[in-house]
């Protein structure tokens, strides 16, 4: 599920974050959950104070939130806030026309060869967010942006093909 407006402006520590680790992404500038999305990994690792173990958690945050690692600060950050639905069939208007929002920033960035909006194609194919359900469109997103040295990117496609070769059904399972 994406992320509410209201959840990317929420300040980090209201997120169950251990204090550590919020005071460490407080001095790298990052005060909520839509400006963590911003950072790639890698940024991340470069601070002295947050190791793989606390990129790791913060992965699984951000997934909990329908956000990934390195997304474009165009579509995290500068993003009107929705409408609130007001029933439940308005709610999934909202969200597919988000994702398909989403899907056209990304679809520009990769046609400028920008690896990380590769990887979310992939991710939005893989799972059919926004676009149609395709895993050969993923694997085609996800090659292209590990072929850049995109890391997510490699290991999103060693998770899409690790045994059959076939997209898996469920993002959360094991």
């Amino acid at each position: 599920m994406p992320a509410a407006a209201s959840t990317l402006t929420a300040p980090l520590d209201t997120l169950g974050l251990p204090v550590r680790l919020t005071l460490a992404l407080a001095a790298l500038g990052v005060r909520t959950l839509g400006e963590l999305a911003v950072l790639t990994e890698g940024r991340l690792l470069r601070s002295p104070s947050i190791g793989r173990r606390s990129v790791a958690d913060l992965r699984e945050l951000l997934a909990r939130h329908g956000l990934v690692f390195g997304m474009p600060a165009e579509i995290v950050l500068a993003a009107p806030a929705p409408a609130a639905p007001t029933t439940a069939h308005d709610a999934d208007i909202l969200l597919a026309q988000s994702h398909r929002n989403a899907a056209r920033w990304y679809r520009s960035l990769a046609e400028q060869g920008h690896a990380p909006a590769h990887n979310l194609l992939g991710y939005m194919h893989q799972y059919g967010l926004g676009v149609a359900r395709d895993a050969a469109q993923a694997r085609h997103h996800y090659a292209i942006a590990a072929r850049a040295g995109y890391a997510p990117a490699v290991h999103n496609l060693h998770l899409l093909t690790r045994g059959t070769g076939a997209a898996r059904e469920d993002p959360d399972a094991p």
